[in-house]
């Protein structure tokens, strides 16, 4: 495939993970390419972190948003919701 291809990838090949604030922040500053994707992480915290059951998110750059403008959304809903909506 070439590299300047987008491909999608299939709901059920996605399964989530868990990573603390600073082994995403190690990752935003050492790899190159991951900030064209994510800016940040969204932790879930207080009384969210119970109703989201611990769910928390990568937050898209704002190219990411642009190519994907479904994504940011989908990702909110996960956040509050998980798959189940």
């Amino acid at each position: 495939m070439d590299n300047t291809e987008h491909s999608d990838v299939a709901e059920e090949n996605i399964i989530p993970a868990s990573y603390g604030r600073t082994h995403v922040t190690t990752i935003l500053e050492k790899f190159d390419n991951f900030p064209l994707y994510f800016d940040d992480v969204e932790y879930p915290s207080g009384t969210d972190a119970t109703t989201r059951q611990g769910r928390g998110r990568l937050l898209l750059s704002p190219q990411s948003k642009s190519d994907y403008p479904d994504d940011d959304a989908y990702g909110a809903a996960w956040v509050e919701h998980g798959f189940a909506q």
